[in-house]
Formats: structure tokens, sequence, C-alpha cells
């Protein structure tokens, strides 16, 4: 029994070292990558030795989320909590080899398409409570999404609010405020419409997420985690 045990433990030691391993990997390409491009942005006559293939991101443009700094990239405490209130952040869950065989590639692929265009729509438009974009490639970052217990194509929204207390030491001026983060499954297949003869495009269900006040009230999300007040 014991033998099974710890290979049990074993195997699940060396799957969670694979994703590791694959996604820091990755990490570290895509910004060397980007620091080539950078010297050669600046020096346009260095002959540079790229041989490597080029790395493309889902949302090049966008933060992209990793399983072990992505509480610190959404300006996080170790707690849970964040130092200001107001915090407002749509992440898209997506990914092609880990797309839910319930939805099918070419779903996961339309709601892709559409997120990039709610990025293209939010260059001119601000989001609803002037929320900003960011993004986790399950493909790459699949540690993260088991941590958050979710698969590809889900809307999250992570929210910090009042009322915040300050946090020990007092003299640093350290402020606590509560946050949450809501898991909405792709697509909203509850979603209100005004056109009855059709259902709402993916496009148009991401648009009504994060653009119209008061809409994910009116939803049930698959998943919700809050921090309590301070």
């Amino acid at each position: 029994m014991a033998l099974v045990i710890a290979a049990i433990f074993g195997y699940i030691l060396a799957q969670v070292f694979i994703a590791v391993s694959r996604e820091t990997d990755y990490a570290d390409k895509l910004d060397h990558q980007r620091r080539m491009d950078r010297l050669q942005a600046r020096f346009p006559d260095l002959a540079l030795n790229i041989s490597e293939e080029r790395i493309t991101p889902m949302f090049p443009e966008l933060t992209q989320l990793w399983s072990w700094s992505w509480m610190q990239q959404l300006r996080m405490k170790e707690d849970g909590r964040c130092e200001y209130p107001g915090e407002d952040v749509w992440i898209y869950v997506g990914g092609r080899k880990t797309c839910p065989s319930s939805d099918g590639i070419v779903m996961c692929e339309n709601f892709i398409a559409a997120f990039n265009k709610l990025i293209e729509y939010s260059h001119v438009n601000k989001l609803a409570r002037s929320a900003i974009l960011a993004f986790v490639d399950c493909d790459i970052s699949d540690r993260l999404c088991q941590e958050w217990g979710i698969t590809a194509n889900v809307m999250v929204n992570f929210k910090s609010f009042g009322p915040c207390k300050s946090h020990e030491p007092v003299f640093d001026f350290d402020f606590r405020c509560p946050t949450s983060m809501q898991f909405f499954g792709l697509p909203l297949l509850d979603m209100p419409t005004r056109d009855l003869r059709r259902f709402p495009s993916a496009f148009e269900q991401l648009l009504s997420l994060t653009t119209v006040d008061g809409f994910i009230d009116m939803l049930e999300p698959i998943n919700e985690m809050e921090t309590e007040t301070p």
C-alpha cells in the first residue's frame, strides 16, 4: 500500500514539474525574443543571429498571467487582498489544445477571435468601470488553470473594493482591500438578449459582459472566490 501511495505521489510531483518547466521555458524564450526585438529596433543595422522559431502569444499586446506570479501581476498581496480599491480586470482564459471537448475547437476559436475584437474595441471605447484586459493560456499555464479549477474558454472578472483597513505595520500606510474573482463559462447560455430570433454572437456576449454595468449581476458565475473585509 505504501508503495502505491508513493508511486501516485511521485507521479503527481512529476506532472507538476513538467508543467512548471514547460511554462517557465516558454516565458524565458518569450522574454528573450522581446529583448532581441527591442535591440533590433534600437540598432536596425545590427545583424542578430536569431535561429529560434518565433513565439506568438495568444494576445501579444496584453498582460499574460503566469502560474508563479499572477497574484503580483494583479497587484494582490499574499493574503489575496489588494492595497487599493477599484482594481478591475477581465481575464480571458483560453486554449486550443486544452479546449474542452464539449465546446469543440470551433467554439474556442470563435471566442479567441471575439476577444481579439474586444481588445480592438477597448482601444477606442472604455470598458465598464474602466476595466482592463488580461489573459491566461491554458495550453501554457495549465497549472494555473488547475489552481483556479477551470478549463479553457472562461471569462474571469477580478475586482478589489472597499472598505479597506490599515495593515501592520501602520507606519508604512499599508492598506488591505477585499477582492473577488467571478468565473463565467462561455458561451453564456443564460444570457439575456433583446433579439429573440437569434442567440448573441461570441463578441456580443463578451461586449455585454465587459461594457454593460450590472450585466454580470444577472448571471450565475460557475465559481466565485472572495476575500473577506480585513
